[in-house]
């Protein structure tokens, strides 16, 4: 079963079984849900290219930009609500990450 808001409205980003950082207080801004990035040391590994990919979305032709989701989504990366619940994250979803905000659409 997916679902995507918890009794928390957040999120967690897996690598693996590696949190890399949790999307808090999920509101809507349709089409996306925003939240709160609390990123994790692990996640500094990955963090250039969501630099890169917000860089590029907001700067570059589209076709650049699908490029460098496609750099993120090559990572493996997973959602994952995170409350113990058997509900999992979406399988398919778009993440933009800047600074401490997040942009979810799935």
């Amino acid at each position: 079963m997916l679902c995507l808001m918890t009794a928390t409205n957040s999120m967690r980003l897996l690598r693996g079984s590696t949190l890399l950082a949790t999307i808090s207080d999920l509101q809507p801004d349709m089409p996306f849900f925003e939240g709160r990035f609390i990123a994790e040391p692990a996640f500094e590994q990955v963090r250039p290219l969501f630099e890169d990919e917000w860089r590029i979305l907001n700067e570059r032709p589209f076709e650049e930009w699908e490029q460098a989701w496609n750099l993120v989504r090559a990572l493996g990366l997973s959602l994952d609500p995170g409350d113990g619940s058997p509900s999992r994250g979406p399988e398919e979803y778009l993440l933009h990450v800047k600074g401490d905000r997040a942009r979810l659409r799935y």
